[in-house]
């Protein structure tokens, strides 16, 4: 098909009007809000939950004053794209979607580009409460999505190259650095503390991670008189059952406000959890001027220079993980200099590049 940037191109995502603290959804909600500015790209999302039958067919409205964000049905997206014959479709996250659209793909010949987050067959493998068919449509989701892409993006290398090797995709690959929001560069806070404990946030939202996060408090529980741990999403273990020893607080996951507001408070973030695929918190942490402590088998890894920005730690290993904390609590000069750096280390991380990184792979496409 003959590159024709006239054309529009159809982003497609779950869009939040709510203020997002981290995750895909971030990515979806700050890229969608820079893209559809630009003229002949518009964000459709669709809702599954929670609304009439008649809507998720044919609905079509605007949620936001921006005109380029629609909330639409199946039915209606498919009558907007034979109107408008995009010349690109890009899908933001993974969605079955997909395994509609193509059905269009032989008359309208548009090409499709895919975010990649994760490695979503993968994971379907070790939740046990998934159907066979519900693992069924997301194998095959997954495939269409990867094969028929002409364009894969993601911001995990070993994942995006993993994925296009098993579905045996030609498609082009692009590697993101991530955005930020600039508020979190703004913050100041207190690095020198005298005779006040540490605070150290974790971060749940999934069970694998939250499983995690326990083993690493188990690790650090002699130092529990030191230390006050905060709590952010966690819905599957409840805090009181993994940190008795301890001062805690616990914040919902949606409340973006809070989450932003107790980040300028915390001394240390923790991501111990290895298998990340992208950790939009740990980057948020690092602009806060926190000290983050990550699995060094983790993805996020590559990012810390020991000791310099953060610290990578060994999670078969408790006695690294204690020395690590050990230090950070008796040494506030060397938390002023790791935290110092870690915003440093991150300060090119801006959506607006991550936007322009899309424009550019559209105009290429």
């Amino acid at each position: 098909m003959k590159n024709n940037p006239s054309q529009p191109v159809f982003l497609i995502g779950n869009y939040l009007t709510e203020d997002i603290f981290s995750g895909p959804e971030k990515y979806i909600k700050r890229t969608a809000d820079l893209l559809t500015t630009v003229t002949g790209i518009s964000l459709y999302t669709y809702r599954n939950k929670g609304v009439p039958l008649t809507q998720k067919l044919f609905g079509r409205k605007h949620i936001t004053s921006n005109s380029g964000i629609i909330e639409i049905g199946i039915i209606s997206l498919a009558r907007e794209i034979v109107k408008y014959k995009p010349r690109i479709i890009h899908f933001l996250e993974f969605n079955r979607i997909v395994l509609f659209l193509i059905l269009l793909k032989p008359f309208l010949r548009f090409k499709i580009a895919y975010t990649i987050h994760g490695d979503v067959s993968s994971e379907d493998k070790s939740k046990k409460e998934l159907g066979i068919f519900y693992k069924i449509k997301n194998h095959l989701t997954e495939r269409s999505l990867i094969k028929r892409s002409s364009s894969l993006i993601g911001f995990n290398e070993t994942i995006v190259q993993k994925l296009s090797s098993k579905y045996k995709s030609k498609s082009v690959i692009s590697i993101l650095t991530p955005g930020i929001d600039e508020t979190f560069f703004h913050t100041q806070k207190n690095i020198i503390k005298l005779n006040t404990k540490l605070n150290v946030m974790f971060l749940g939202g999934f069970k694998a991670r939250e499983e995690s996060a326990a083993e690493f408090i188990k690790f650090i529980a002699p130092l529990s008189d030191l230390l006050n741990l905060v709590f952010v999403g966690f819905v599957f273990i409840d805090p009181k059952d993994i940190s008795e020893k301890f001062n805690f607080e616990s914040i919902a996951k949606k409340d973006a406000a809070a989450w932003k507001n107790k980040l300028s408070e915390v001394d240390i973030f923790v991501s111990p959890y290895s298998k990340e695929t992208f950790s939009f918190a740990t980057a948020e942490a690092m602009a806060t001027e926190c000290v983050v402590l990550v699995d060094k088998t983790s993805y996020f890894s590559k990012f810390i220079k020991d000791g310099q920005n953060g610290y990578s730690f060994e999670s078969t290993n408790p006695e690294s993980s204690l020395k690590i904390i050990s230090d950070l609590i008796n040494n506030s000069q060397k938390r002023y200099d790791i935290s110092h750096s870690a915003r440093k280390s991150v300060k090119a991380w801006k959506w607006s590049t991550v936007a322009e990184v899309h424009k550019n792979l559209y105009i290429e496409l």
